[in-house]
C-alpha cells in the first residue's frame, strides 16, 4: 500500500512538473508579442547553480537583458519531455518530432558579449518554443514555393527537397534559379563525397526541385516562402502577386528577419494566412526557424507553419512582432557591443574578430559573421534595432559605407574582407 501511494505521489509531481513547465503567457509591455516559460518547474535547475532570481520566470519580450545574464560554468541541462506539455501522448509525439533535431539543451552563456547564434538556437528553442497539442493536425504540405534563389533561396529549398517534399525555386532571374539550384546540388555533393549518400539519391532528391522564372508551377503549391530583399515595397509586391497565383487554402510566409508580417500581410486578402518563417544562415545546417505571428495571423497558421518547420526537420520557435524577433535581438545585443569596442579601441577588426574566435566565446569573429550574412541585411536589421531601442544598438559606421558602395560581403566578393570565388 505504502508503494502505491508513493507511485501515484510521484504521478501527481510529475504532472504538476510538466503543467508548470508548460505555463505560457503572453508577455511584456502590454503588448503580449511574445511567449514566456516558467523555468521554476525545470529538474536540475539548482544542481547546476544557476541563480534562480535571474532565470525564474524569463521574458523573451526583453531578450536584450539576456546577454547581461551570467550563468554559472556548470551547464544547465534539460531534458525535452521536462518541457513537454502534460499529457504522455502528446509528450511521446512530441519526443519522436524533436528528439533527433534538439536532444538535450546545453546552455553555457559566458559573459555579456558570449551570446552567439549557435547558443542561441539552443536556449530559446526550448525556452519560447510552444508546446501546445496542435489543433490543426489536418493541414499537410504536399508541394512547396520558394520565391527569391539568392543566397538564402538555394538552401531553403535544399531543405525542403531533403526532407522529400517537392519544392518550385522561383525568381525572375534565370541565372540566379539556376545558381540556386547548383547550390543545392552541391551541398548534397558534400555529402556523396563524403560517403553518406548515393549519386543516384542525390540525382532524386535534386529533382524535387523546380526551376522557374514565373508563377505558372504555383496553382497547386501548399506553403510559400519569400526569401526577396529586405525592402518592404518589395515583399508587399510579391505577397500581393503571390495572393493572385496560390489556392485560397495556401500559407504564404515571410523569410524576413525584421520587417513587419502585419504590413506584409495587408498586401493580401488573406492576411490571416500570412505569417513569418524565418530560417538562418546557413539553412541547410541551422536548426531554428522562428515563426512569427503578425496581428492578422492566425492560430491555426502559425501552428500549421511550426508543424512544417518539423517535417523539415527544424526546430520552429513562435515570437510575435517584437523588434528584431527572438535571435537578432539577443545576437544583435552583443554584436553591437563588440562594434562599439572596436571603434573605441581602436583596434583592426581583423585583430577582434581573431580574439573573439580564440576565446572559444563564437567560432567566428563578428565582422567575419556580418559577411557571410549580408551585409545590406545586417544593416537593415540593426539600424531598426537602433531606431526602435536607442543607442545601445550601436551601428558600426563602416557597415553603411560598405553597403552604400555594393560591397555586401560574401556575395558580392567583398565586405569587411575579400572572398574569392
Amino acid at each position: 500500500l505504502a508503494g502505491a501511494e508513493a507511485q501515484q505521489q510521484q504521478r501527481v509531481d510529475h504532472d504538476h512538473r510538466l503543467a508548470g513547465a508548460d505555463r505560457l503567457s503572453a508577455a511584456a509591455d502590454g503588448g503580449g508579442d511574445i511567449e514566456v516559460v516558467d523555468l521554476g518547474h525545470v529538474e536540475h535547475l539548482a544542481d547546476a547553480g544557476v541563480r534562480r532570481p535571474q532565470l525564474g520566470e524569463l521574458v523573451l519580450a526583453h531578450l536584450d537583458r539576456v546577454a547581461e545574464v551570467e550563468l554559472a560554468q556548470c551547464p544547465f541541462v534539460a531534458p525535452l519531455d521536462e518541457l513537454a506539455h502534460d499529457g504522455v501522448e502528446h509528450r511521446d509525439r512530441l519526443q519522436r518530432r524533436r528528439r533527433r533535431a534538439v536532444g538535450w539543451v546545453l546552455i553555457g552563456l559566458r559573459g555579456d558579449v558570449g551570446v552567439w547564434l549557435d547558443q542561441v538556437g539552443q536556449v530559446v528553442g526550448h525556452l519560447a518554443v510552444s508546446l501546445a497539442p496542435s489543433d490543426n493536425e489536418s493541414v499537410f504540405v504536399f508541394k512547396a514555393a520558394v520565391v527569391g534563389a539568392g543566397t538564402m533561396g538555394g538552401e531553403i529549398a535544399q531543405v525542403i527537397a531533403n526532407a522529400e517534399v517537392p519544392v518550385v525555386l522561383e525568381d525572375v532571374d534565370r541565372d540566379r534559379v539556376e545558381a540556386g539550384i547548383a547550390h543545392a546540388r552541391s551541398l548534397w555533393q558534400g555529402r556523396v563525397e563524403a560517403g553518406k549518400l548515393e549519386a543516384a539519391e542525390l540525382e532524386r532528391k535534386l529533382a524535387l526541385i523546380t526551376g522557374s522564372t514565373g508563377y505558372e508551377q504555383f496553382g497547386d503549391v501548399d506553403f510559400v516562402i519569400e526569401a526577396v530583399p529586405e525592402r518592404i515595397e518589395l515583399k508587399q509586391a510579391v505577397f500581393s502577386e503571390l495572393d493572385e497565383v496560390t489556392p485560397g487554402h495556401a500559407i504564404l510566409s515571410s523569410n524576413t528577419s525584421a520587417l513587419s508580417i502585419t504590413e506584409i500581410g495587408e498586401a493580401t486578402s488573406r492576411p490571416d494566412r500570412v505569417v513569418g518563417f524565418h530560417f538562418f544562415y546557413p539553412a541547410s545546417a541551422m536548426r531554428l526557424i522562428e515563426v512569427i505571428e503578425g496581428e492578422d495571423t492566425s492560430a491555426e497558421t502559425a501552428q500549421a507553419a511550426s508543424n512544417f518547420a518539423q517535417a523539415i526537420r527544424k526546430t520552429p520557435i513562435r515570437c510575435g512582432e517584437a523588434p528584431g524577433f527572438v535571435v537578432n535581438r539577443i545576437l544583435n545585443s552583443g554584436v553591437s557591443e563588440l562594434w562599439r569596442a572596436q571603434e573605441e579601441l581602436g583596434i583592426e577588426f581583423e585583430e577582434l574578430d581573431r580574439l573573439v574566435a580564440e576565446s572559444g566565446a563564437a567560432p567566428i569573429g563578428p565582422f567575419f559573421l556580418c559577411d557571410l550574412l549580408g551585409l545590406d541585411t545586417v544593416l537593415h536589421v540593426a539600424e531598426h534595432l537602433r531606431d526602435c531601442f536607442g543607442d545601445r544598438f550601436h551601428v558600426h559606421p563602416r557597415l553603411r559605407e560598405l553597403v552604400a558602395a555594393g560591397e555586401l560581403g560574401a556575395k558580392t566578393g567583398r565586405g569587411f574582407y575579400e572572398h574569392g570565388g
